[in-house]
């Protein structure tokens, strides 16, 4: 099991401790997230991402603050489009190096604090799951942030999640 796969289960297993819901189960329970936002579609299975493979870091760019409104305007009534390289490049604010055999998405994402963590992904099959692990200590609402990413092919489905630990 790769160190990426590690972190991502310890980060799913952090969900329970310190969830990403806006609903409580006990008046004890602390919860990461202060609003849910409608991006926010975790696995619910997931043996679904059990033979996924890990994309690489370099992989896997945050849309710039300047570009954020026109990125959500793409993904308004969906999870994923594919953008041409020029499009990538204004979308996260420098030049990516094309890859062979690889393309170019707008993909939605989430995130609790966004500067106090950093994006995973794993592919599997025609699935995609993105995921933001952050630090924090106290509940805030989720940040949409659209990424940029490199992958073979269009995924059919996109889950997006994110945590929060202590």
């Amino acid at each position: 099991m790769s160190l990426r796969r590690i972190a991502f289960t310890l980060s799913l297993a952090t969900i329970g401790l310190v969830g990403c819901n806006s609903s409580p189960t006990t008046s004890q329970s602390r919860e990461a997230s202060s609003s849910v936002d409608s991006w926010y579609h975790p696995v619910t299975d997931r043996s679904l991402l059990d033979d996924g493979a890990d994309l690489p870091t370099e992989d896997i760019f945050r849309v710039s603050q300047d570009h954020l409104s026109s990125a959500e305007k793409q993904l308004q009534d969906v999870d994923c489009v594919e953008v041409t390289l020029e499009q990538a490049d204004e979308l996260i604010g420098f030049h990516i190096d094309p890859r062979n055999g690889m393309r170019l998405f707008l993909v939605r994402a989430v995130a609790l604090n966004p500067d106090t963590g950093h994006f995973t992904g794993t592919l599997a099959g025609s699935a995609l799951s993105i995921h933001h692990g952050s630090l924090g200590r106290s509940a805030v609402p989720m940040k949409r942030q659209p990424l940029v990413i490199r992958l073979s092919k269009k995924p059919e489905k996109v889950f997006v999640s994110c945590s929060m630990a202590e």
